[in-house]
């Protein structure tokens, strides 16, 4: 049974590495690591936004061992100190031809995968350290959710599927494996997937009634511009947009919906006797609690990810408030923002009733047996 799991955990870990394989592997470009072994050249110039630089740079390929002269920055796009390399440091080399058929090499990012992967392991090591078997079942579920994501809900909207749709089954089968990978197959979580489902659902037809109502195409983004324009399928963005928005919505669901079920089972068995109204009243008390904090976390959690976007806002003072507030990728952020919190606090009342109701049944019918 360990070897067996051992072998589905490794699986499931390759299963990224595997799909980014076969992403590049029509590419016209050829990527590869390299380490700077020297500077030959750095000039620098002052510009009206301050001091920009130039690098020449003498890159060793790997693993061919090949040097290659490599240009960073130019007069035209110049670096600020932060994009400055270094020698020792590891880089990502992209190797293309130009118009005459020419190969030139750049640098396209600097290499980091080592530190990602001693942020992994220590993440396993935490979850595995704190929640033992219970941890490694939950990541396990990552990783089945992760694959979901990859192999059905992108191929799907890639070749031209509804997003909407597509993203209501994704989300429905993460769901469910996110419940039973890391709260077990019983009656609670059948409950929980129940109450996640129906608010997924709801948040669903509330979003695609605010983007309907607000007018959003689900341009606001250059990364959605860059979906349409380089994919041969057309794609519908504003789909895109409300499969988003379901997405957001389930990230922080599991958390309010497990956590109202679980408190309503310990109030039943700690008092077996609760009415129907004293247990759902109990629950909300805590469930008011667990709103207040979600709530805040899911606006931050926004807040953090869209903070260019803030600073864009601030930064806009030749417009006025209103104009500022009524621009599509701002408008997106609003709606996606509040329709996910609308979504999450109605979540609370919906899953400590459903809970109330179902599992003291349950306890009265299996006690009676």
């Amino acid at each position: 049974m360990k070897n067996r799991i051992i072998g589905i955990f490794v699986l499931l870990f390759l299963i990224p590495f595997v799909f980014c394989q076969r992403a590049f592997a029509d590419s016209t470009q050829t990527y590869s690591r390299g380490i700077v072994r020297s500077i030959d050249e750095q000039t620098q110039q002052q510009t009206a936004a301050g001091v920009g630089y130039t690098q020449k740079l003498r890159v060793q390929e790997e693993p061919s061992g090949k040097m290659i002269e490599v240009q960073n920055g130019s007069n035209d796009l110049l670096l600020n100190s932060t994009q400055l390399h270094h020698v020792g440091e590891e880089v990502v080399l992209v190797s293309e031809q130009d118009d005459q058929g020419n190969e030139v090499v750049s640098i396209t990012d600097q290499y980091r995968i080592p530190p990602l992967l001693w942020l992994l392991g220590g993440f396993f090591i935490v979850v595995f350290f704190v929640a033992r078997f219970k941890g490694l079942q939950s990541v396990l579920g990552m990783f089945v959710s992760l694959g979901v994501l990859l192999f059905y809900m992108v191929p799907q909207i890639t070749h031209g599927a509804d997003p909407v749709v597509t993203s209501l089954i994704a989300s429905t089968v993460i769901s469910a494996v996110i419940i039973y990978f890391g709260h077990s197959f019983n009656m609670k979580s059948h409950v929980a997937l129940l109450c996640m489902v129906v608010t997924l659902f709801f948040t669903a037809g509330l979003a695609a009634a605010m983007v309907k109502f607000a007018s959003l195409a689900g341009t606001g983004s250059d990364e959605a511009i860059y979906v349409q324009t380089n994919n041969t399928t057309t794609i519908n963005l504003q789909g895109l947009l409300l499969g988003g928005i379901i997405l957001a919505a389930l990230s922080v669901l599991d958390d309010s919906v497990v956590s109202q079920v679980s408190v309503i089972a310990q109030l039943i068995d700690i008092k077996p006797h609760v009415t129907l109204h004293e247990l759902y009243e109990r629950g909300m008390e805590v469930g008011k609690d667990h709103i207040s904090t979600l709530v805040n976390t899911l606006i931050l959690a926004y807040a953090g990810s869209s903070l260019p976007l803030f600073i864009l806002f601030s930064n806009a003072s030749s417009q006025p408030v209103w104009v500022a507030l009524n621009d599509q990728m701002i408008a997106e952020e609003v709606v996606r923002t509040l329709t996910g919190s609308i979504g999450l606090v109605l979540s609370i009342p919906l899953s400590t009733l459903v809970a109330s109701v179902v599992l003291l049944h349950f306890y009265h019918t299996k006690k009676q047996r």
